[in-house]
């Protein structure tokens, strides 16, 4: 087993040579800082990066170009028209301690039916789709108790 203790850039903004060869990550899995992996091609990684990985970095690069490749996943998308919309949202999946994404005019996060109904009883767009969920915040503090 090839053991990757650390990225060599990412695809979109690193010229390559070799064939690409993906290497499937689950979302929940790109934040571990250690993890078994089997590339598309049957070669077995070992694969240590604190921190974890993203979609489209180069773990390795001989022959072929191993890259990793976030499969698509149920995710909830929530649009918000302003900051406030926002900073609401915000507030409603942080405190469901949920991994979340901020884009020009939506949050996303990994799908749930409660946390989706819950968004629409709010008043807030919100609607499930497949997609690939990378580059998210993870909130790992909790400040407060629940004595």
């Amino acid at each position: 087993m090839t053991v990757i203790e650390n990225t060599l850039g990412n695809i979109r903004s690193r010229k390559t040579h070799g064939a690409l060869v993906g290497v499937p990550f689950e979302w929940f899995e790109c934040s571990r800082g250690r993890i078994k992996k089997t590339a598309d091609d049957g070669r077995e990684l070992g694969i240590a990066i604190p921190g974890g990985v993203n979609e489209g970095d180069i773990l390795m690069e001989d022959e072929s170009v191993y890259v990793v490749r976030v499969l698509p996943t149920e995710l909830t998308e929530i649009r918000f028209h302003s900051a406030e919309e926002a900073a609401r949202i915000g507030f409603e999946l942080g405190n469901r301690h949920l991994p979340l994404k901020i884009e020009h005019e939506r949050i996303l996060t990994a799908h749930d039916e409660p946390t989706m109904r819950h968004m629409l009883h709010l008043g807030f767009e919100a609607r499930a789709f497949t997609g690939c969920f990378s580059g998210f915040t993870v909130c790992r503090a909790h400040c407060h108790s629940h004595d």
